[in-house]
């Protein structure tokens, strides 16, 4: 984030604001352009203001991102708060406290790798239980075969370093290149992408740099679970 788009995100909003043809939005209060480092002790809040921009940030959203067609996951979503994506393969998290969402560290999803531990489980179970019932060569070589996968998928999972995409601190998070304030968020909402119905996105309706894009499948963390991190800081000062 610029320093003119942290001074937009108080500005726009502002009673105290003008319009100036050469300097944009400006001070009304000292006719120049702001010079505040992180908030304003000015600030007055336009609630009217802030709300229409939610309303428009709400209908680009709905423009940009094709949500509908998706009809299982829009049902489950908006009619019964069920996140389809969120799965037993991405961690759980429990935050009642918005100090307990600073400091986190969010890794890229593994959980393809986990998907492989139940595929080769079963795969070792069946053949088990065919070795068992009915000795024969096939399956003791098919046994071991899956067993020995399955050490193996353990020890990438064990000693793998995951790639870090996100970190959050009392301010906001920074994902991949980007640094977002929790007070500069207006809206967010669960979106499918145009690629596939599978790949999830979370879309960020923020005051001063429009919509920005999260990707929710990369990230170890649930759709429910980021939505209620961002829900407890977002009045955040």
């Amino acid at each position: 984030m610029t320093e003119r788009e942290n001074h937009l995100m108080f500005c726009k909003f502002c009673t105290n604001s003008s319009k100036s043809l050469n300097l944009g939005i400006i001070c009304s209060l000292t006719e120049k352009q702001p010079e505040f480092k992180k908030s304003c002790d000015s600030y007055n809040e336009n609630i009217k203001l802030l709300n229409s921009e939610k309303k428009s940030l709400e209908n680009q959203i709905d423009e940009k991102y094709d949500n509908v067609r998706d009809i299982i996951s829009f049902v489950l979503e908006k009619g019964l708060n069920i996140y389809f994506f969120d799965n037993i393969f991405k961690s759980k998290y429990d935050f009642k406290r918005k100090e307990q969402t600073h400091n986190l560290t969010i890794n890229k999803t593994s959980e393809h790798i986990k998907i492989l531990v139940i595929v080769f489980s079963i795969f070792t179970l069946i053949s088990t239980i065919n070795l068992i019932m009915n000795y024969e060569k096939f399956w003791m070589i098919f046994s071991i075969i899956n067993i020995s996968i399955l050490v193996i998928i353990f020890l990438v999972l064990k000693y793998r370093k995951p790639k870090v995409l996100m970190k959050t601190d009392s301010e906001g998070f920074s994902y991949l290149k980007t640094k977002v304030k929790w007070n500069e968020i207006l809206v967010y909402q669960s979106v499918t992408t145009e690629d596939t119905y599978s790949f999830k996105k979370v879309a960020l309706g923020t005051k001063s740099r429009g919509i920005i894009e999260i990707s929710i499948s990369d990230l170890d963390i649930g759709i429910k679970d980021f939505f209620k991190i961002v829900e407890l800081n977002k009045n955040v000062a």
